[in-house]
């Protein structure tokens, strides 16, 4: 995977465009979820919707993780 496709499929993985669900329109936005769960987390304490936005932004992480393993772009440990 070349550094422009590693990018691209970096920008994809941790800002998708929005999905329909029903009549609305729902963001896969990695920064807006963990924005969103730090709020709730600061007004309510951790529920069920923070654990699980908090989940899908580490499963977006560790797509980007691997994204950048293919490409040979990784940090040295």
């Amino acid at each position: 995977m070349d550094p422009e496709d590693a990018l691209k499929a970096i920008s994809n993985a941790l800002f998708p465009p929005p999905r329909k669900e029903g009549d609305m329109l729902v963001s896969g936005d990695a920064y807006l979820a963990l924005e969103g769960a730090r709020i709730d987390l600061t007004r309510l304490g951790a529920d069920r919707v923070c654990i699980r936005t908090i989940g899908r932004v580490q499963k977006q992480i560790a797509e980007v993780k691997e994204i950048l393993q293919k490409a040979g772009l990784e940090q040295p440990k």
